[in-house]
């Protein structure tokens, strides 16, 4: 169960980060010009670029991320915890 909800966890968060980048990829170029106006095109365009490659690289982080979950879950080893328990009698006055 642990392991299907991470997994689930980690493709709501992907899947959000994907959107994130799409719509700023698709945000118009003039208008993003005008905040990158002192860092100037060439900045803007580097940018760009690496969110294109980090896009490119969601469904792979996506499969890695998912194989290791699951070799995580794969052998659950039980363990026990050795437990105490004391009984405090007060003394008769």
């Amino acid at each position: 169960k642990r392991a299907a909800k991470e997994i689930a966890d980690l493709q709501a968060i992907l899947k959000e980060l994907e959107s994130s980048i799409k719509c700023q990829l698709n945000e118009g170029r003039e208008q993003q010009l005008k905040f990158w106006q002192e860092f100037g095109e060439e900045e803007l365009d580097r940018n760009r670029d690496n969110l294109r490659f980090r896009l490119s690289e969601i469904p792979n982080e996506l499969k890695q991320e998912r194989e290791r979950i699951s070799r995580h879950y794969a052998d659950p080893v039980p363990r026990l915890f050795p437990v105490a328990v004391m009984l405090l009698v007060p003394k008769e006055a």
